[in-house]
Formats: structure tokens, C-alpha cells, sequence
């Protein structure tokens, strides 16, 4: 037999079931209710638990919360005992998608090197020096300055960060004016190598130190000069 009761705005059915096990036969509770466009059952021992749970069921749902199964509840608390007071559980939670996202992103790199693709862009600016895109001494500049990078970074494309690349353009032994060339021609390898789909990046914000600048050439008055020449 199915009796129904409302607790708030919940409509429950609680049925009492029969079981039989050789010689030996028990009785138990089912609760069924709708939830979000879904039967769900629940057993108890009595029908004192169930209207218990329907009870507390139907305050827990009514408040904003939530029910849980004991394995999820469980893992609902570690979260919170882990999580960091300046954080919330929102917060981590997207910034957990944002790094799935992102690492995603990196295994779906190709499998190539830093000096494979720096040679593969080389041949372009090739194609584009006979096709007069570009000039001959750009075209020279650029490679001696990228055989400085294909020997230093013995590494995935992937691993060709800001961090790291910025790490090594400070190391280089490169005046200012140096520096500002070689932040140049990697712009614009990386700008390739992104239409290619080599970066996660657009653009790296490289920076440079400041060119020194030198004192003004002065200029001797004829005051000056009689008093040197004699």
C-alpha cells in the first residue's frame, strides 16, 4: 500500500515492501519523490526515518542546499577543509577549468622544436626576401640573431614561455640596441608561430634596458682654445 504526504511543497509516496530470503522475510520502507524532472528512491527501516528524511529533505531544499549522497558529501567536505580561507569554492573552481583549458591547449600543440620551427619560418622569410617582402640585410640580421635562440632552446615549442625567453634575452651579451633587434625578430617569429597554431600566446611582452644615453659633444669657444694652444 502507497501513502502520500506533502511535506511543504514536496509530495512524497511512501510504500511498505515485502521481501523474502529462503525462510526468512523483512520488511522495509520506500520513499519515492520527483526532483528536478527526476523519480528518485530512497530505503529506510521504518516509517518514522522516512518521514524524518522527507522532513529534512524538504528544509534542506527549501534553504538553498543541497542533498548528498554520503560518498559525495564526504568529498564536498575535504574540498572545504582544503581550501585556502582567502579562496572560494566558486574562485578555484574556475580557475581549475581555466587550467584544464589551458592544458588542454598545450597537448594540442604540435610535436615540433624550437629550432625545427625557427627553421621552418627561415625558409618563409627566404620566400619573402625573393619576393622582395623583405630586404636582404633584414634577412641577414635576422638570421644571426636567431641562430642565437635555436642554440640556446634545445626544447619543445611548447616550453618557449615568457618567463623563460625573457630570462635568457636579459643573459645575452647584447647592447640595448641589441636586445631591442633580437625583441623584434622574436615578435615576429612568434607572431608566424601563432598563425601556425605553435603558441597558446599571441605576442610576448618582452621588455629591454634602457639606452643609456651619452653626455652632449661640447664645443670649445676660441676664449678656450687660445688658452689651450698656449
Amino acid at each position: 500500500m502507497t501513502k502520500k504526504f506533502k511535506v511543504g511543497s514536496a509530495v512524497f509516496a511512501m510504500s511498505k515492501i515485502r521481501r523474502k530470503t529462503g525462510s526468512r522475510e523483512y520488511e522495509y520502507v520506500r520513499l519515492r519523490w520527483s526532483e528536478c524532472g527526476s523519480q528518485i528512491d530512497k530505503t529506510f527501516p521504518s516509517e518514522k526515518e522516512a518521514r524524518a528524511f522527507a522532513k529534512g529533505h524538504e528544509k534542506t531544499t527549501r534553504d538553498g542546499g543541497l542533498q548528498l549522497k554520503p560518498k559525495d558529501a564526504e568529498t564536498w567536505r575535504l574540498m572545504h577543509s582544503e581550501l585556502p580561507k582567502e579562496y572560494s569554492l566558486i574562485e578555484v573552481w574556475r580557475r581549475g577549468l581555466e587550467s584544464i583549458e589551458q592544458e588542454r591547449k598545450q597537448k594540442a600543440l604540435p610535436n615540433i622544436s624550437v629550432k625545427d620551427a625557427v627553421e621552418e619560418w627561415l625558409i618563409k622569410m627566404e620566400q619573402d626576401c625573393t619576393n622582395q617582402k623583405i630586404s636582404s640585410a633584414y634577412l641577414r640580421g635576422l638570421k644571426s640573431y636567431m641562430k642565437r635562440v635555436t642554440k640556446s632552446f634545445a626544447c619543445h615549442i611548447r616550453d618557449f614561455d615568457q618567463e623563460t625567453v625573457q630570462t635568457w634575452m636579459d643573459a645575452q651579451d647584447l647592447t640595448p640596441k641589441g636586445k631591442k633587434n633580437m625583441r623584434g625578430y622574436l615578435g615576429t617569429f612568434i607572431n608566424w608561430g601563432h598563425s601556425n597554431h605553435y603558441f597558446p600566446f599571441e605576442k610576448m611582452s618582452l621588455t629591454i634596458p634602457k639606452q643609456v644615453t651619452k653626455d652632449s659633444i661640447g664645443v670649445f669657444t676660441p676664449q678656450e682654445m687660445r688658452h689651450i694652444l698656449s
